[in-house]
């Protein structure tokens, strides 16, 4: 292994991810109006790029097992093709239909209404119900956009797109991924709230609940909101007694 290459990639790459992880953290907490920053340690700050690269690391195993999936269905489904299609000699050509007015402004029209409805939906399902499979298919077309457009620059239209090239494409992928994760984050944190019992050093207690919500905690701090009142509640870790979770039935 090539420590030099390893050294320059990483002084790049842990940058990048700590500005991810950045989006990501500024993005959730955000949501509540809490300027995180101003609560995290400065050995937070220096470690945020492993949660980033742990996430990475998972959907890009998950991401190649789902290609080699997608690659042997498809072998799969050629192989048993060219075995039942008939011969060239028995195929009868189809005679030509002309197209008529009618049946060209059905088409256009169907298109039209494809163009328009596809786009609407992801946007609904992305932006207001927070469903999951469209904002993956997007940052899927996003990656495939900026590899097709750095190929188109590249100039070099017989040769296939270097494979650094393509990590290159990544890196407009990973930044919106970023935000979305953050916006999810917090709408499941709203919808599935955890339910647990924090108690103070003074024997007060707060008990979590669809009123007032654990958000997060650092090394340093604890962060609720409450939901009716509409304000943050952040808590010393240092006045912290104990903590207890209920786990969900």
């Amino acid at each position: 292994m090539d420590l030099k290459k390893v050294s320059e990639i990483s002084a790049v790459a842990i940058p990048f991810l700590m500005l991810c992880s950045s989006i990501q953290l500024l993005t959730f907490y955000s949501h509540w109006s809490i300027p995180i920053f101003d609560y995290l340690s400065s050995a937070e700050i220096v470690f945020l790029f492993i949660k980033p690269l742990l996430t990475i690391l998972l959907f890009a195993s998950l991401y190649v097992g789902f290609n080699l999936l997608f690659v042997g269905a498809t072998t799969l489904y050629v192989v048993k093709a060219k075995k039942t299609e008939p011969a060239e000699e028995l195929r009868q050509p189809e005679p030509n239909k002309p197209v008529t007015r009618t049946r060209r402004l059905i088409q256009f029209l169907a298109l039209g209404a494809v163009a328009v409805f596809v786009p609407f939906v992801f946007f609904q399902g992305i932006w207001y119900d927070f469903d999951l499979i469209p904002v993956v298919i997007l940052h899927i077309v996003i990656w495939a956009g900026v590899a097709l457009g750095l190929w188109y620059l590249r100039g070099k239209k017989g040769e296939r797109l270097p494979f650094d090239w393509v990590l290159a494409a990544a890196i407009p992928v990973l930044l919106s991924a970023s935000f979305f994760y953050g916006r999810y984050q917090a709408h499941y944190t709203t919808t599935y709230p955890v339910s647990q019992t924090i108690v103070m050093t003074d024997g007060a207690a707060i008990a979590t609940d669809d009123n007032t919500l654990f958000l997060g905690k650092t090394s340093g701090y604890y962060f609720f909101y409450k939901v009716t009142e509409r304000e943050s509640v952040i808590l010393p870790a240092a006045q912290i007694k104990s903590v207890s979770i209920k786990q969900p039935d």
